[in-house]
C-alpha cells in the first residue's frame, strides 16, 4: 500500500536536506498502526517483535501505548542488550553464540519452543527434559502460525487458489486452538506458565481469541509493508520508508538506484520485497522512497 499523497509530500519536505540512502519513519503512521494492533487483540498483551522493528527508540514509543508489554527478541546478544533497559525480554530463535552463552550464564529461562508442532506427548517430555535441566526453568509456550499469519488471504490473481488458502486458514485455526489449548494443559501441569505467546500481525484476532493464549506476538504491522497489502483482516499504514538514490537512467522509465530497501521478515520471495512508491514513475528524480 502507498502512502497517501499528503504523507509523500510532507516527508520529501522534512527530508530535502538529506542525501540518500535513508531511511524515514512516519511517526502518524507508526502510532496509528499500533493503536490497530491494539485494536485487533482486543485486551490481550501484544509482545513486540523486536526482529520486525530494529529500532530501540521504537521500542520505546511502541511499549508506552496501553497494550503493548515485553519484547520477542530476535538472537541472544540482541535480547541480552535490551534486557539493560526493558525487563522482560523473550528470545524466540534458537542461539548458538558462545559470548552470549557464557555472559548469560545459568540464569536463562528456557520453554518449550513452536509447541504446536509436537504433539502432547512430546510436548510434554520435552518440559521434563527443561525442568530436569539444573539452572533451568520452565516458564512459558511460544508458536507461530506461519500459515495463517503469513500468508495474506486477498492475494489478487487465482480466485481458485484464494479460496483454498481461506479454506485451508480456517481450518487451521480451528485444528490449532484445539492443539495448543491440549499441549498449554499438558504442560502447565507440570509447572506453572508465566505466558503463553502465540501469532503474529497477520493472525492478531484469530490467536487473540484462543482461551488458552495469554499474549500475541506482532512486529511487522506497525511498520505496514507491502506483505501486508493483501490481507482481509487489517490494513496497516505504510510507516517505514526508505530513500535511495538513482544513479543512472538507462531509459525512459527506467532508473538505476543504489542500495535496497528493507525485506520484510518472513520466507524469502517477493511478497516481501519493498516497491517504489515516489516519486510517480520515478522518471527525472534523485531519490526514490520505497
Amino acid at each position: 500500500m502507498s502512502p497517501r499523497s499528503g504523507d509523500t509530500c510532507r516527508l520529501e519536505a522534512d527530508t530535502a536536506d538529506l542525501d540518500p540512502p535513508f531511511a524515514a519513519l512516519d511517526v502518524e503512521a507508526l502510532r496509528a498502526n499500533a493503536a490497530d494492533l491494539v485494536r485487533r487483540a482486543a485486551g490481550t498483551p501484544i509482545r513486540v517483535l523486536s526482529k520486525s522493528v530494529r529500532c530501540r527508540a521504537v521500542l520505546r514509543e511502541v511499549l508506552a501505548v496501553d497494550g503493548f508489554a515485553r519484547i520477542l527478541a530476535y538472537t541472544l546478544p540482541e535480547a541480552l542488550w535490551l534486557a539493560a533497559e526493558f525487563p522482560d525480554v523473550v528470545v524466540g530463535y534458537p542461539t548458538a553464540d558462545r559470548a552470549a552463552l557464557r555472559l548469560l550464564g545459568g540464569r536463562v529461562h528456557l520453554g518449550p519452543r513452536r509447541s504446536p508442532a509436537h504433539t502432547t506427548d512430546q510436548a510434554r517430555d520435552l518440559a521434563r527434559a527443561v525442568l530436569g535441566r539444573h539452572g533451568f526453568r520452565l516458564v512459558g509456550l511460544m508458536s507461530y502460525e506461519g500459515q495463517i499469519a503469513g500468508l495474506g488471504d486477498a492475494v489478487p490473481g487465482n480466485p481458485v487458489r484464494r479460496a483454498a488458502l481461506r479454506a485451508m486458514q480456517r481450518a487451521s485455526a480451528a485444528e490449532l486452538a484445539e492443539r495448543r489449548a491440549t499441549v498449554v494443559t499438558a504442560v502447565g501441569a507440570l509447572a506453572p506458565l508465566e505466558f503463553v505467546n502465540g501469532g503474529g500481525t497477520g493472525s492478531v484476532e484469530r490467536t487473540a481469541a484462543e482461551p488458552a493464549v495469554t499474549e500475541v506476538a506482532a512486529g511487522s504491522g506497525l511498520y505496514g509493508p507491502t506483505l501486508f497489502d493483501h490481507y482481509r483482516a487489517f490494513q496497516p499504514r505504510p510507516a517505514a520508508l526508505f530513500a535511495l538514490p538513482v544513479v543512472r537512467v538507462p531509459a525512459p522509465g527506467i532508473v538505476t538506484v543504489l542500495g535496497g530497501g528493507w525485506v520484510a521478515s518472513g520466507p524469502a520471495g517477493r511478497d516481501r520485497l519493498p516497491v517504489p512508491v515516489a516519486p510517480p514513475g520515478l522518471r527525472g528524480e534523485g531519490r526514490a522512497f520505497l
